[in-house]
């Protein structure tokens, strides 16, 4: 056997070891009320550096509320030592109690005051508080006693990362890389920021030299999969997906992105295998619920996408896009009084919505309502004026209800932000014909041609009935000049 294999024999006996010694003083301690109530087992012996292998394997496993009561024994056996309160507070702060992981840090300090990883735990709490001013005089202090320490460097890069400072972060954390060490921590780190600076690519590249210091954490293939869906790389995130899955199988959300980026691609089959799958792990995720309805009605199921988004709406009664996603599905189904209902509930817990206004205004156009239609239109417009075909729709509307002049200006605002789509000067000319302005008429016919040559044939058969078979040949010789 080579020395690597003693060595991870070893390694592999030691943990096995530190295992049943935890299991053995947990007992102990746990049953006991107080540090001269434990009973020791015959030929162990209760000492600080014990207790400290304890903790750390606790921490090592998550296992923090035992790590908790190994500290508080470990105080009780060394009062006056700064290192139990330390690892008390780092548990604490694991646990996200801030407040009294600061408490204990600052009785590490009293108890040391030059204690290095008290001062960079200060920090890092005092950054978490949001007194980022302060953390960075905390660190500068720490990194005056100890100008040689990677923790000060990766750390300091920590407090400019919540300070949202990306840039002076990324200098950080690469001097911390240039020291040969917390390599895999501050490639993540570096991928993060550039991400947040929507650098993907370096983004993606800091990933990938994360998964290469450790290739089965599922945890930075699942965030470079993230990363290629939001630079639309769809298929390469799909891979990425894919291998944190075949590490951690049960990853709930590397199947929710998955089948994310399966709808986009169209896969709809991949898709709705993914959010199954998923709501197999959390079969109340008013997220994923609502997704596979979506999909469910973006694919003509229309029955399931309402069974799904009633859900949502049960497990969340004020979810407005549920209701809108039903109100549509009813609509398709022609269950009109339905679909209103549900456009309205949606409409009464979030207004702002304009494509709501946008869909209810063409089911009541669609059921001969038009004066409320308008109304609806107005409103969605009002939320998003920029909508080519609710200002064409909305212009429609008005030129069937013969308000000529206001569908004119509505159609002149179309052409203005959709230059390039026909039908709203084809829409013009039909106006200016009726109205006899030959020339105008001619002059956006002539221009819908252009754009849409097939629209000729629906010209040759609309333009008789608004000016009658006389006058059509003049505009044919007009056009062709």
């Amino acid at each position: 056997m080579s020395a690597t294999g003693f060595e991870e024999e070893n390694s592999e006996n030691n943990e096995k070891l530190l295992e049943q010694k935890y299991l053995t003083w947990k007992k102990y301690i746990k049953s006991s009320d107080s540090l001269n109530d434990i009973e020791v087992p015959y030929g162990e012996e209760l000492n600080p550096d014990l207790l400290e292998k304890l903790v750390l394997y606790c921490l090592d496993n998550n296992y923090l509320d035992d790590a908790a009561v190994f500290c508080k024994t470990w105080i009780e056996l060394a009062p006056y030592s700064s290192d139990p309160y330390l690892r008390l507070g780092i548990t604490c702060l694991t646990q996200g109690k801030i407040d009294e992981a600061g408490e204990l840090v600052e009785r590490v300090l009293a108890l040391n005051p030059s204690d290095i990883e008290g001062l960079i735990y200060k920090s890092l709490i005092l950054s978490l508080s949001g007194e980022h001013e302060e953390a960075l005089e905390v660190i500068n202090y720490a990194e005056i006693l100890d100008p040689e320490s990677s923790d000060i460097l990766y750390h300091k890069g920590l407090i400019y990362e919540a300070m949202s400072d990306y840039a002076s972060a990324i200098d950080w954390f690469e001097r911390t890389v240039s020291k040969g060490v917390l390599l895999k921590e501050s490639y993540i780190e570096m991928a993060y920021c550039h991400h947040s600076l929507y650098n993907y690519e370096r983004s993606e590249q800091y990933y990938e030299k994360a998964i290469d210091e450790d290739p089965f954490d599922y945890d930075q293939w699942y965030n470079r999969g993230i990363v290629c869906q939001q630079s639309n790389k769809y298929k390469e995130a799909i891979e990425y997906f894919d291998m944190a899955l075949a590490i951690k199988d049960d990853f709930f959300l590397a199947l929710h992105n998955r089948a994310n980026a399966h709808g986009v691609l169209g896969k709809y089959g991949d898709a709705i295998d993914d959010y199954q799958e998923a709501l197999k792990l959390r079969p109340n995720d008013i997220e994923t619920i609502h997704c596979l309805s979506g999909l469910y009605a973006d694919t003509g199921d229309y029955e399931k996408a309402i069974e799904g988004f009633t859900n949502v709406s049960e497990l969340h009664p004020s979810h407005y896009e549920a209701y809108f996603g039903r109100a549509v599905c009813h609509d398709a189904l022609e269950q009109y009084e339905e679909a209103l209902a549900d456009f309205d509930k949606s409409l009464e817990f979030f207004d702002g919505n304009p494509d709501a206004w946008y869909a209810k205004a063409d089911l009541l156009n669609n059921i001969g309502k038009a004066d409320e239609a308008l109304i609806c239109y107005q409103k969605s417009l009002a939320l998003n004026s920029n909508n080519a075909e609710c200002l064409y729709d909305y212009a429609r509307v008005l030129y069937d209800m013969n308000n000529h002049a206001e569908a004119e200006t509505v159609f002149l605002k179309l052409i203005e932000l959709s230059p390039e789509w026909s039908e709203g000067y084809y829409s013009l000319a039909k106006i200016y014909a009726e109205n006899k302005s030959f020339d105008k008429a001619v002059k956006f016919l002539k221009r819908t041609f252009l754009i849409d040559p097939a629209k000729k044939n629906i010209f040759l058969r609309e333009f008789p009935e608004i000016i009658g078979e006389n006058e059509l040949s003049h505009y044919k010789t007009a056009i062709l000049q």
